[in-house]
């Protein structure tokens, strides 16, 4: 047993320097195509919008890395009002997604549960020159979800991603709706530190 320690602890030793030596931090953004979804939703669309953020990836093994984000992403739907009246919900989320990969010659697949805080939100509605920009009240401060996706990374440390981002909190704050964030991004990421 005493025999066994050191080489145990050596191991340990080994492992960590390992990860630490493994450990990247880069940048990360790219677009939204977010939408409301659920029971008690009807005759939304799709809305483009935008993520940025950063990100560390604590690397195991050339196969599997542990990836926390945290991101500025902008999410909401885009509806038609009477007439020709367009209404967007710009709903502004500070989200950090807590991701397993699982990577492959460079190509990855990731998946995890994700946190997001609200720091702001606002409905504009468009009718033809006129613009009318109004608080959008009552929903949560807090949305708990999960994020799914794939993509490519080259060597250089550029990467491109496809994620879904799923809701599973329910976006009214005092009302039993049904209705919960969907969000599909596409990121263009980049290493800026390896350690």
């Amino acid at each position: 047993m005493r025999k066994l320690l050191p080489f145990i602890a050596a191991l340990f030793t080994t492992y960590f320097a390992q990860a630490q030596e493994s450990t990247n931090f880069g940048v990360v953004g790219g677009a939204n195509f977010s939408n409301w979804t659920g029971a008690n939703v009807g005759g939304t669309k799709s809305k483009a919008g935008y993520h940025v953020g950063a990100f560390l990836d604590y690397k195991f093994s050339a196969f599997a890395s542990f990836r926390p984000e945290i991101q500025l992403s902008n999410k909401g739907f885009k509806a038609e009002g009477e007439g020709d009246a367009i209404l967007r919900a710009q709903v502004n989320y500070i989200d950090i997604p807590v991701l397993f990969r699982v990577n492959a010659i460079g190509l990855f697949f990731e998946g995890g549960p994700s946190i997001g805080y609200k720091i702001s939100s606002r409905l504009k509605v468009t009718e033809g020159d006129s613009k009318i920009s109004t608080p959008l009240n009552g929903l949560k401060r807090v949305d708990i979800g999960y994020a799914a996706g794939l993509g490519y990374e080259l060597p250089a440390g550029i990467g491109i991603g496809l994620r879904y981002n799923g809701g599973l909190s329910k976006l009214p704050r005092k009302s039993e709706a049904k209705v919960y964030n969907s969000n599909i991004q596409l990121s263009l990421s980049y290493i800026l530190i390896r350690k």
